[in-house]
Formats: structure tokens, sequence, C-alpha cells
């Protein structure tokens, strides 16, 4: 498939630290109604907060998007 469509959540594989080795960016688009908690569950909300540099870890918006 190659259409990206508006609100779409792309994911790339880029080139690491040099060593051959590769990351990937996960992105959570967040919709009306949920919270960091119920996304990432119990363990991983805090994480993703600190990730993203979320001083209030209870005001999120729909449309934001994540990283994970």
């Amino acid at each position: 498939m190659n259409l990206i469509y508006p609100g779409n959540v792309v994911t790339y594989r880029g080139a690491g630290s040099g060593n051959g080795s590769t990351t990937a960016v996960h992105m959570h688009i967040v919709r009306s109604g949920e919270t960091l908690s119920g996304i990432f569950g119990a363990s991983g909300w805090q994480r993703v907060a600190q990730l993203n540099g979320l001083t209030n870890p209870n005001l999120i918006y729909p449309g934001q998007q994540l990283r994970y």
C-alpha cells in the first residue's frame, strides 16, 4: 500500500547508531476519552509520559501524537 491519509500513523525503521541496527518509532494518536493508563496500562503510562515530556500526564488531547 502506497497511500498515506491524514490521521494515519507511519512507522519508519531508520538507521540506528551506525552499527547496522534499526530503530522503530511507534506512535499512538489520542482519541477522545482516552487516558494514558487506558492506552498504555498501569505499568507503561509513566514511561510514555516521560518519553513525551508530559508535565501533566492527566492532560492529553484528542489528536495528540504520543511516542512509545
